[in-house]
């Protein structure tokens, strides 16, 4: 008769990649989830973040002060090939312009007392104020540039 650990996985990696569904692309997380849409695994005796895990297993360490970025913005995908290294700066700058925004582009905004566009971005924790322009896309441009400055060349550019 087989006993509950002859059913189950015993690896990390066994568990792992029985809350995976593998699709052309993204690999989808099937196991627990927290509030946010990351999933979570248990590593031991502590509750790890599922892409944190996916990239120790399959790439290697997390230097300290890094994060794990998803190149596809799919919180909820753990292949290794979509998870990079990133600075908390250039995790928060490969984040998509937030849904609330109404110009079409990252970093630019409304102003209605001004009645112009306006770009801005932070960095280390410092808010940039890029100026106000007449159209969107000049805006946006003046955001690129200071982007590219600040954050360097990074693979995805957020949108």
């Amino acid at each position: 008769m087989a006993n509950f650990w002859t059913k189950h996985p015993q690896t990390l990696a066994q568990r792992f990649l029985c809350k995976v569904q593998k699709t052309s692309t993204c690999w989808w997380w099937k196991g627990a989830k927290i509030g946010t849409g990351y999933g979570t695994i248990l590593v031991g005796k502590r509750t790890e973040l599922a892409h944190r895990a996916a990239y120790e297993m399959f790439v290697g360490p997390i230097p300290a002060k890094m994060q794990i970025d998803h190149i596809c913005s799919n919180k909820a995908c753990v292949n290794p090939e979509h998870l990079r290294l990133a600075t908390h700066s250039q995790n928060l700058y490969n984040c998509g312009r937030r849904t609330r925004n109404t110009s079409g582009y990252k970093g630019v905004t409304w102003n209605k007392k001004e009645q112009k566009w306006v770009a801005q971005i932070s960095a280390a924790g410092i808010h940039y104020n890029l100026g106000y322009f007449d159209a969107p896309d000049a805006a946006y441009s003046a955001y690129c540039a200071a982007a590219e400055n600040l954050h360097g060349k990074f693979f995805n550019d957020g949108a």
